[in-house]
């Protein structure tokens, strides 16, 4: 038997279902789903575009040519872009033709290949005329008969000193760069010029969204075993209504309501687990809330009454000063000496 408002009731927890699964990550897809709708900037040293990708078109649905010189430019663009502030919020790509990117093929020991964007890192300096602090560059790895001996990489890069115009031009716009690739006669798939950390921030989902996404989650389930508990109870009530008028029951009131009951407890019971795990999401709050985006978190464990974190900061030394002055944490400090990732320059706590 179908009741009007179970069934409604019905309708918006599949609605639901269905609209969490349309906001997982994107980086779950393929790449060609993720940047189906992006920005596409071309740059020369004079002028730059900005092509719009939307989902719907494989071709640019609007286009605009920026002097780096002209400031009415500038004011044009951000002007349509503060009409259309979502864009802004859209994988940004750089795209360099290949006359403009030094290339350079290097070999290695097999070995290497557990660690080779670091390897490469620390070489650039012998290899080329410039420091790694002062280039954007990625490799691709070359496929060799002797691979097991040896690998081959060719290396990409390009004077950061050759974008500066750019980046104040895009500074100005308020857009943040996805990825730096490659086109033209050389064109290579996969090469990202732009530096780890910085794609890291603009491809993976802001911690802020999964803490989200685990509260929705939680609620989801919590409104399961109530969903039970209507059904029955509205069972219940229904045929109590046709005994008093005389009409034999399909099955025995009694067991209809043990059933009620076991739900009833059920409830209770998940009721019970989700207070004892309030704390510790309170906990995940505050330090969402206190520390800067510069800060990821790599590990989170409350336990008897003791939270222990570590992660990568850009300044692991003012971490103990922003939670020491929050009321909820007490004498906080580093369990292991503060160590450097010179991969990406930040510090690693714990």
């Amino acid at each position: 038997m179908k009741i009007l408002l179970l069934d409604k009731f019905d309708n918006f927890l599949q609605w639901w279902a269905d609209g969490l699964a349309q906001i997982v990550p994107t980086s779950w897809g393929s790449r060609h789903k993720q940047l189906k709708q992006h920005l596409l900037l071309h740059y020369n040293e004079k002028e730059l575009l900005i092509e719009h990708f939307a989902q719907v078109a494989d071709e640019a649905t609007t286009r605009h040519l920026i002097s780096t010189y002209d400031e009415s430019d500038k004011k044009n663009v951000q002007e349509w872009l503060a009409k259309s502030p979502e864009l802004s919020t859209l994988p940004t790509i750089l795209r360099l033709q290949s006359d403009r990117i030094l290339v350079k093929r290097l070999r290695y020991p097999a070995a290497a290949r557990a660690d080779l964007r670091n390897v490469i890192s620390y070489d650039i300096n012998r290899q080329t005329p410039f420091s790694r602090e002062d280039v954007y560059f990625d490799f691709e790895e070359i496929a060799t008969k002797d691979a097991s001996a040896h690998i081959e990489v060719d290396l990409f890069l390009i004077p950061k000193k050759e974008l500066e115009p750019l980046e104040s031009t895009i500074k100005a716009l308020e857009l943040r760069l996805t990825a730096i690739d490659i086109s033209g006669p050389t064109s290579v798939s996969g090469v990202n010029l732009l530096p780890i950390q910085s794609e890291k921030k603009c491809n993976q989902p802001p911690y802020r969204i999964w803490f989200g996404l685990f509260i929705l989650w939680l609620s989801l389930i919590t409104l399961i075993p109530v969903k039970l508990i209507l059904d029955s109870n509205a069972t219940i009530i229904h045929l109590e209504q046709q005994q008093k008028n005389g009409i034999t029951t399909i099955q025995p009131l009694k067991e209809l309501r043990d059933r009620y009951a076991k739900h009833v407890n059920k409830s209770k019971f998940l009721n019970h687990l989700r207070s004892k795990h309030i704390g510790a999401l309170d906990l995940l709050g505050e330090i969402t809330n206190l520390l800067s985006d510069n800060t990821w978190i790599r590990r989170f464990e409350f336990k008897n009454g003791t939270l222990r974190l570590q992660g990568e900061s850009t300044n692991a030394s003012e971490i103990l000063g922003i939670l020491d002055g929050s009321p909820r944490f007490s004498s906080p400090t580093f369990s292991s000496p503060v160590t450097r990732n010179n991969s990406n320059g930040s510090d690693r706590f714990k």
